[in-house]
This record gives structure tokens, C-alpha cells and sequence, in this order.
């Protein structure tokens, strides 16, 4: 699906579509992203620093804003780059790798007027033009990237295209389209015009995102084809007529008045080995140079000498680094390394000491401690208030608000409500929200639907437009899994009808990192565990990452939860006006109420009770109570007057 464009082709709209993007990227991942301004400088060599500012995931519009305030400042040059920076980072500072949370994906510094241009490994998802000659192809991530595991792929991509130093930096940062390009002083010094032109967008972003393991194969073939010949020895050098020559090495063989002769040599060195020489076809070609600064030697042995010492110095960490990215390559993709041909293992497959050097990104909470990224159902009896429940729940995360006493992240929900209509949509909406108008969040990020497909007639695909329309999407909620769940087939048992129904949506979940929630209904009788309560077989609960069960016994209404990612919890609940708010722990609650019961008992009592009388007097079985007295005693709640008796304190003038 193609993502909607703005309808002009504006600065301020290319601003914040870039932005938007971004933001997109980094949906989930606990951090910051950083804008930072530089001033270029006509007479110094680096551009001066400027503003940074810090921005949390999400927050579009404050974004924005520090980029625009600078939009037509004089030499002014914002940059943004594709890092998710931790929290708490100093103010003013844009951090380095080791402040880096994610890499939402890389960039190459195809700048043609230096000759840092070549052919691209992959197609890119995103182009712009800097300025004239001169661009930047962005590979967007379908996965963020820890700074470990995207170093060695921008390094890879740096030797594929031929572009300068930045691409290989995972902390650099980039131009934004619809800003100001200032030349400084290098640039100037090129032959660049001293007038400032603007970033534009040369190919917009169509909403698709370039998979690790596509670019990974990509980089890896690249580095096959062109891979180092095999060893020669030294003084029997290959013929230079056999030898491939990038432009820039070239340039560089056949420059003229350079200045520095070492400084010279060490670059030539630097990029006969960028380029995949070994030792003795770089001499060879460094030997055969035509520049004037060949000729400075005066002897070949010390032009020999002097490569020698340059390679040691300036090339051969060339060779490591192709080393380093070749042993990283499969680990970087999270895939096993590949088989031998005669290996009939499937490809599935993988052995524990690659997955243990693996690193995963950390499970995403949509409601901490409740509900986390994958499919999790709540079960519920009719009329218990499970619709209020979700609703709440949708409102809290499209509004960054609380529910079930945790704070949720902002991000766009889409809710679902297939047994209800707009009419009463409303209607429950405004009941949750605060009556003064002033007061209400902004919930623009929730949309509603009263209708949906079946989940095998169209309902991913429905969940997946909305997905790519969605600036930060977070969580999916279907309200009832009744509406949606396909028809049985005459061919399945209940079980694998019940799990054939949601898998869809868990993977889907999965693979977007998405919190989807189904609501759906319980069985009317009680069950030893709670999971046996929803409504269906086991098929249903096994195909599900989380399960919440909202259930009212004798001691009110609770909220149980179990899942992978979830530790085991119930929560006593108390529900007023279509609001659920949480007491407490179940147990610490139902505890506390005892204690209460026994103290009202007691103080009601003409003189001393025993476990018999005040067992009668609250309603609870004898033997429940004879820990909890002792207890009560010794927290000082009670007195044991003697044996067998007790009562409160107010009644013996005892205050311990």
C-alpha cells in the first residue's frame, strides 16, 4: 500500500512527513529522538554548533516545531538522525553509540561532487537531494537495530557504494528535506555557490521498509564479488592493466600539486584498500600512479617503504573490517549461518550458541504489567463491564492517559466496537472522559469502527491499511471475537477451529510488534483455574500471547492475567459510572477487607469473642480465621485477652 503524500509539496510538509516517519519507526522503543542545528562557517573548517533538543517517541509536533524554528535562520543547518537515543540524556547533548537504544535504519553520503558515489547494493525506500549532485538513500528498518548489530552492515554499505565517512557512522546524523543546505567553508572552497539550497525529497517514501535480512544478503553478495584476489607474493606484482580502479583511486593515482606527499599517500593507500586490494595489487597500482607526487620519491625502494608504512597505518583495517562483517553477517540478520549442501535440516532451524549471541529488542508494553505487544484476550461474563474495559483502554493509549493504575504511552489505537454504534460509542466515550471539555485528552489517535470482515475474509488486510495509515500505531482492539471469527470447517475438530481462528491475528501481531486485544465471552460455570473460563477449547487461550480474565465472585469483581510476557497477577477491581479502577492485589485486598470485618466484630462485641463467635458474626468459615487473628495480634490490630479470646483494643484500654 502507498502511503498518502501531503497534498502540497511544501518545506513544511516535507518537515513533517520526514518527521512522521520517523516517529513511525521508532513506535515503541522507549527513547528520544534528536534534533540538532548547526551554523555552517564561511572561514572555519567545522560548522559551528548550535541548538539540540530532545524529543520522546511520539511527539510529532514538538518536532516539528525545533526543526521549523530554524527553517530560515542564516546559516542554519538542521540535521536528524536515525537513532532512538536513551532517556535522560544531558541537555544539549546529541549523545554517542553507547547513548543509542536503536537504529531505525542507514543511510549512504552520495556525494558527487567529491566523486563519493557508486552503484547501490539495494533498492532504497526514501531518496533526497542535499544539493545538486549530491544525495542521501535512507534504507528504512522492518526492525530496530542495536548500535552492535547495524555497525557492521553500515560499514559493508559504505564499501558498497563508494560513499563518505558518515555512512559507516551509526551515531551520524542527516539533512532533513524542506530545510536549508549552507555550504561551509570546504564546500565553498569546491566551487559551491554560497547561497543556500533546499532539501528535497527526489524519491518519496511509498511505505515500504527494507527488510535487515533482504539488505543483509544484499551487502553479503556484494562483498563475495568483490572480494580480495588471492595472495601474491611480494615483488611478483600483478600486472596493472588487470586491476579494477574506482574512480576516486584514480583521481587520486593521477593527482597533481598535492600538497603533502605522505598525507597524499596515506589516502591513496587508504582507498586502494576501501576498495578490496590486497597488499601487493595496492603497490602495484600505487607504484604506477602518473601524478607529480609519485615523483617526489627518489627512489622506488623508498616509495616502497613509505606504502608500507601507510598500508600498516591506514589499509589493512580495510581487511579487518570486511573480516569482521563477513563472521557478523548471519548474526546481524538473526538467521544461522548457511548449510552445507547436504545438510536437510530445515531452514528453521538453529543452533543455541547463535541464538544466545543473538539481541532481541525488549518486549513492548502497551499497558504495563497487563497488556504487551502479541494477541491477548479478555474474557468476561455479559454485562460485567468488559466493553467499558477496553473502551478505557483505548482511550488511555491514544491519549498517553492511565488505566488499571499504569501510565500508557501515546500511540494510535483502533477500536473495533462491532456489537455497539456510534450512537452509543459516544455515549460511553463521553461517560470515561472528564465533563469539562477544557479537561479531555486529545483522542484523534483512536479510530472507531462499528463494522469488520471476518479474519479469513479480509480482516488483516483491514488491520494492515490501517497500519500503514497510522502514524505510530500501537494496539489493535476487536470487540467481539463472535463478529469476527471465521465459520468451522466441516473438516475440523473444535480445537483446531478454535486455534485456526486467532493465529492470524497473533502473527500479525507479532510480526509488527503490535498489542492486539480480542474480547470475547466465559463459560457460566467457575473453573479451578481462571484460563479454563473463556468461552471455547483450549485452542483459543493456546493461540493467544497474554490472557485477562474479568470474573465478580463473592468478594467482588477481579481482573486475572497470565500470558508469555506477563507475570501472573489478579487485581481487585472496582467498577462505577462504566469506570474500572484497581484496589490492589487480590489477596492484600481481600485480606485487608477481612481484617476490617473482624475489627467492626469485635468492636461491636459487649467483651472478648472467640474464632467460633466472630467466624458466625462475619459469615467465614472458623478454620479461615485462627492465621489471620494471629496475625492481626501480632500487627497490634487486636488483643488476646486469653486463651481462645480477643478484643479490640478500644474495648481493654490496650494499645499494643
Amino acid at each position: 500500500m502507498t502511503k498518502p503524500q501531503p497534498e502540497e509539496n511544501t518545506p513544511d510538509s516535507d518537515v513533517r512527513t520526514h518527521v512522521e516517519i520517523l516517529h513511525r519507526l521508532a513506535a515503541g522503543i522507549d527513547g528520544i529522538l534528536v534534533v540538532s542545528t548547526f551554523h555552517a562557517s564561511a572561514t572555519a573548517d567545522k560548522d559551528r554548533p548550535g541548538t539540540v533538543t530532545h524529543h520522546p517517541v511520539g511527539d510529532v509536533e514538538g518536532m516539528v516545531a525545533a526543526i521549523a524554528a530554524h527553517i530560515d535562520t542564516p546559516h542554519a543547518n538542521v540535521y536528524v538522525g536515525l537513532q532512538v537515543m536513551r532517556k535522560g540524556l544531558a541537555r544539549g547533548k546529541r549523545g554517542t553509540e553507547a547513548d543509542i537504544v536503536a537504529v531505525l535504519g542507514l543511510v549512504a553520503d552520495m556525494d558527487g561532487d567529491t566523486g563519493k558515489i557508486g552503484e547501490l547494493p539495494i533498492e532504497p525506500n526514501l531518496i533526497l537531494e542535499t544539493s545538486p549532485g549530491n544525495g542521501q538513500p535512507f534504507w528504512l528498518f522492518d526492525r530496530p537495530l542495536k548500535p552492535a548489530e547495524a555497525k557492521p552492515l553500515a560499514e559493508a554499505l559504505k564499501r558498497a557504494t563508494g560513499s563518505d565517512n558518515g555512512t559507516a557512522d551509526v551515531t551520524h546524523v542527516w539533512r532533513v528535506p524542506g530545510t536549508l543546505n549552507w555550504p561551509n567553508r570546504k564546500k565553498l572552497e569546491r566551487g559551491r555557490s554560497p547561497d543556500p539550497v533546499c532539501v528535497t525529497v527526489a524519491q518519496a517514501w511509498a511505505g515500504e521498509l527494507t527488510s535487515v535480512e533482504a539488505l543483509t544478503d544484499a551487502l553479503a553478495s556484494w562483498s563475495t564479488t568483490h572480494a580480495e584476489p588471492a595472495p601474491i607474493a611480494m615483488g611478483d606484482l600483478p600486472d596493472v592493466a588487470s586491476l579494477k580502479v574506482s574512480p576516486k583511486a584514480a583521481r587520486l593515482l593521477a593527482a597533481n600539486d598535492v600538497g603533502d606527499r605522505s598525507a597524499h599517500a596515506a589516502s591513496v593507500a587508504e582507498e586502494l584498500a576501501f576498495d578490496g586490494h590486497i597488499a601487493e595489487a595496492a603497490l602495484a597500482l600505487f607504484l604506477s600512479a602518473t601524478g607529480d607526487w609519485l615523483a617526489r620519491y627518489t627512489t622506488e625502494e623508498r616509495a616502497k617503504a613509505d606504502f608500507a608504512r601507510c598500508w600498516t597505518k591506514h589499509g589493512a583495517k580495510h581487511g579487518e573490517q570486511r573480516a569482521a562483517w563477513s563472521a557478523m553477517a548471519g548474526r546481524v540478520a538473526n538467521k544461522p549461518t548457511p548449510k552445507p549442501a547436504n545438510d536437510n535440516r530445515p531452514s528453521t532451524a538453529i543452533d543455541a550458541q547463535t541464538l544466545l549471541s543473538m539481541d532481541f529488542p525488549p518486549v513492548a508494553y502497551v499497558v504495563p504489567g497487563a497488556i504487551a505487544e502479541g494477541l491477548t484476550i479478555l474474557g468476561g461474563r455479559p454485562k460485567l463491564g468488559k466493553s467499558w474495559l477496553a473502551l478505557a483502554v483505548a482511550i488511555a493509549v491514544a491519549s498517553g492517559g492511565p488505566v488499571l493504575g499504569q501510565h500508557c504511552d501515546q500511540g494510535d489505537v483502533l477500536y473495533m466496537a462491532l456489537e455497539d454504534n456510534r450512537r452509543r460509542l459516544q455515549d460511553r466515550i463521553r461517560t470515561l472522559l472528564p465533563s469539562v471539555k477544557q479537561l479531555r485528552p486529545d483522542l484523534s489517535r483512536l479510530e472507531l469502527d462499528t463494522e469488520a470482515p471476518k479474519i479469513d475474509g479480509g480482516l488483516i488486510d483491514r488491520l494492515e491499511a490501517w497500519r500503514l495509515a497510522a502514524t505510530n500505531p500501537r494496539m489493535v482492539i476487536i470487540d467481539t471475537l463472535a463478529m469476527v471469527r471465521p465459520a468451522k470447517k466441516k473438516t475440523q475438530d473444535s480445537y483446531e477451529a478454535d486455534y485456526a481462528a486467532l493465529s492470524p491475528l497473533q502473527k500479525w501481531a507479532g510480526e509488527h510488534r503490535l498489542a492486539v486485544m480480542v474480547v470475547t465471552h466465559v463459560r457460566k460455570m467457575e473453573a479451578s483455574d481462571p484460563l479454563e473460563m473463556i468461552s471455547g477449547t483450549n485452542g483459543l487461550t493456546g493461540a493467544a500471547d497474554s490472557i485477562l480474565v474479568l470474573n465478580r465472585d463473592a468478594d467482588g469483581p477481579k481482573l486475572y492475567g497470565r500470558g508469555r510476557d506477563i507475570e501472573e497477577m489478579e487485581k481487585a477491581l472496582l467498577f462505577d459510572n462504566g469506570r474500572w479502577s484497581v484496589l490492589g492485589d487480590a489477596v492484600e485486598v481481600k485480606r485487608s477487607a477481612e481484617r476490617r470485618q473482624v475489627l467492626a466484630a469485635l468492636e461491636d462485641a459487649l467483651g472478648s469473642m472467640s474464632p467460633a463467635d466472630i467466624a458466625k458474626v462475619i459469615g467465614k468459615p472458623k478454620a479461615n480465621l485462627n492465621v489471620l487473628l494471629t496475625k492481626m495480634v501480632k500487627d497490634g490490630e487486636i488483643v488476646k485477652v486469653s486463651y481462645g479470646l480477643y478484643a479490640h483494643p478500644g474495648k481493654t484500654g490496650k494499645t499494643d
